[in-house]
């Protein structure tokens, strides 16, 4: 049997699990070079991918990427950088041992909460993104265009939101006490990036990791909502409501078996607790259509999709034929 490695490229995290060592390796998450697209991806999974060494028996690399590159020819050098980076000569890649599957992390998402199966899947993490996939592999997406335009009801969106509620009460402008309290600690105590309110919250907007920063400051937003905090609940009902619009949209735009019209979520978002659930479930209005847990996670779809070959996500990535 062929081993494998499944890679979860996230903004923040990098996980990993292989065929043949128990648990999951770790390392930092992307970060978007829009002038070097090969090179960001290439370097978010590498220091994964270098704990593996030469490879000299048959291997398939599939990496589930919030950051692929989307034209063909990078996807190509991408998947042939990957193979390279365990060892193979390109020159001999004709008689390549090693088998690169490229799937956007919407793809990966999607098979591993519904099991292979045709339905649709919200992954709200960093990011946010909904993807929906019938029984023949057709598939629609809805958002996951980035943080500066979408991602809306992410936790960078929410993070941002309760950040700039918090700007907002620094200046007089709307009343938010808890919001911009858990704003001065995160800022000023946690991340130290100057010492007073204002001058941090500017210097934010330009650490080279301003982006998962700002989505982490979504945990301190939620923990206001579960204090009591009617700004925080506020911000929740929005970022639900802002996703229940993604997953109708998605929904409206695919049409499986009636069997198959299931629901699922899936992300950093959904994994605290029910407290963005709840308002995105009060939200969506699909009668003909089934909320359901998610089965498994976003590196559990990279895994299925490093074992199955002809399953309806097949198509949905970029295959780079290793092992015969």
């Amino acid at each position: 049997m062929t081993r494998w490695i499944a890679i979860d490229a996230g903004q923040t995290t990098v996980r990993a699990r292989t065929s043949w060592l128990p648990g999951v390796l770790t390392a930092d998450g992307f970060r978007d070079l829009a002038d070097a697209p090969v090179a960001a991806a290439l370097g978010a999974v590498r220091p994964i991918l270098a704990e593996f060494g030469l490879v000299e028996q048959p291997l398939v690399v599939a990496i589930g990427h919030t950051g692929l590159p989307e034209s063909t020819t990078e996807l190509e050098e991408l998947a042939e950088l990957v193979a390279e980076s365990l060892g193979e000569d390109p020159v001999g890649a004709s008689d390549s041992m090693i088998d690169v599957r490229l799937f956007p992390d919407s793809v990966t998402a999607h098979a591993g909460a519904l099991s292979g199966r045709p339905g649709v899947v919200l992954a709200a993490g960093t990011g946010a993104v909904c993807l929906g996939v019938d029984q023949d592999g057709r598939s629609v997406r809805a958002d996951g265009v980035g943080h500066w335009i979408g991602d809306e009801g992410s936790a960078f969106d929410l993070g941002r939101s309760g950040l700039r509620l918090a700007a907002r009460h620094d200046d007089g402008r709307e009343p938010a006490p808890a919001l911009h309290e858990a704003a001065r600690h995160y800022l000023l105590d946690e991340l130290a990036l100057a010492g007073e309110f204002g001058p941090a919250l500017r210097r934010l907007c330009w650490v080279p990791d301003r982006v998962r920063l700002t989505a982490a400051f979504a945990r301190q937003v939620i923990d206001c909502h579960r204090a009591g905090d009617q700004s925080a609940g506020r911000l929740l009902d929005r970022a639900g409501a802002a996703l229940a619009e993604t997953v109708s949209a998605c929904c409206a735009r695919i049409d499986p078996p009636p069997a198959e019209r299931r629901i699922a979520c899936v992300g950093g978002m959904f994994t605290a607790g029910d407290d963005l659930l709840r308002p995105l479930s009060a939200a969506l209005d699909l009668p003909d259509w089934q909320l359901v847990p998610a089965a498994g996670t976003v590196l559990d779809g990279v895994v299925r999709l490093a074992q199955e070959t002809n399953g309806i996500h097949s198509s949905l990535g970029h295959l780079r034929k290793g092992p015969r």
